[in-house]
């Protein structure tokens, strides 16, 4: 739409957007009628996919709420993820013959792992990678307050002193 408004040719920007449909819409109409005779037939290996792809989808969206939640809601959220995928992957493991050991280990660790970060949001922990860091009785150094990384400048002179600290610390700047 935007080359036709720019193009001012109604033609041309009618026919490109033919052509898109038709680029579109030519594999679903040959996946639709061929289909059935070559993709595999449906079966209990689709929930299992359909499984996968499901929690790939929720970590998607957990990761992309990330700046938008605090850090121990966060950290919670992304621990019961982990509890849900080890509890799936626990029941799958009753369906699986040959992998069964292996799927109850990696059910147990990411349970763990996932009850441990629930537990160090609860009390007030940030880092997924020591949940339990809040609760351990040798006194870590704080942490210092993420920053975004934008710096607020009103003046010419404040930008070109930034500028210049950033040039000497040889960092980008945007």
């Amino acid at each position: 739409m935007l080359f036709i408004g720019q193009s001012g040719d109604l033609l041309q920007g009618g026919l490109v957007l033919f052509a898109l449909g038709l680029g579109i819409g030519t594999p679903l109409v040959l996946l639709v009628t061929l289909g059935q005779r070559f993709l595999p037939r449906p079966g209990p290996w689709m929930e299992r996919v359909k499984a996968v792809f499901g929690f790939l989808f929720l970590g998607t969206a957990l990761y992309l709420l990330q700046p938008l939640l605090g850090e121990s809601t966060w950290l919670a959220l992304s621990g019961a993820w982990l509890v849900l995928a080890a509890s799936s992957l626990l029941h799958l493991a009753g369906q699986l013959q040959r992998q069964r050991a292996l799927a109850h280990a990696g059910a147990a660790l990411l349970g763990l792992w996932g009850v441990a970060m629930v537990l160090g949001a609860a009390g007030g922990g940030h880092d997924p990678m020591r949940p339990l860091g809040v609760f351990s009785a040798v006194a870590a150094p704080q942490a210092e307050a993420r920053s975004t990384g934008f710096v607020d400048v009103r003046e010419p002179e404040h930008l070109q002193r930034e500028l210049e600290v950033a040039k000497a610390s040889g960092q980008w700047v945007l």
